[in-house]
């Protein structure tokens, strides 16, 4: 299967969780413009998104324990080191695109679990659309950094609009699973 690379999911991500400085539009969460944000307000509206990178061997630094990595995050934000940030929104780019199906599996079950008791809002990122059905409420697809499609996960596999949505959805091998509605 050809998977879209170069689409901007990965950029967009990092834009919400403000590791880039946007130049121009609007991220808008809870009332607040995050692109617009300064350095107190901006760390504390952090507290409420986190994020899970694609690759962990780039997120974590070698010369540290992954017990200090966590702990300086949550001293930053004067948190405890006991107490977790509890954000309302995890961002995950591509969690599950290096594991096997099996553990691909766990780690979905793990996150509707935590969306389903904790409330927690999900941005997934994936190249994958198998695995959007199975987490997302609804789908955003891109192309090229613009957003083509968008609606509930069932309407955009049901009934896609767009040709490039079609054209991903075409690709898939094994196109006879089935998206069920919410």
């Amino acid at each position: 299967m050809q998977y879209e690379r170069g689409s901007g999911k990965s950029t967009l991500t990092r834009y919400i969780v403000r590791l880039y400085q946007p130049d121009s539009g609007e991220i808008h969460f809870d009332g607040h413009d995050l692109a617009r944000l300064k350095s107190r307000a901006l760390r504390e509206q952090s507290r409420d998104i986190q994020m899970v990178f694609q690759d962990p061997f780039a997120s974590l630094n070698p010369r540290q324990t992954v017990g200090e990595i966590a702990a300086k995050g949550l001293l930053i934000r004067g948190v405890p080191r006991a107490l977790a940030v509890e954000p309302k929104i995890l961002v995950a780019d591509e969690p599950v695109s290096a594991l096997d199906v099996s553990v691909q599996a766990q780690v979905l079950a793990l996150l509707a679990n935590l969306r389903q008791h904790l409330g927690l809002s999900l941005i997934f990122i994936t190249h994958d659309l198998r695995v959007a059905a199975q987490v997302c409420d609804r789908i955003i697809v891109m192309k090229f950094g613009k957003i083509v499609e968008q609606g509930p996960t069932y309407q955009v596999y049901q009934q896609p609009q767009h040709a490039y949505t079609r054209q991903l959805l075409e690709a898939i091998p094994g196109r006879e699973w089935q998206v069920s509605a919410a």
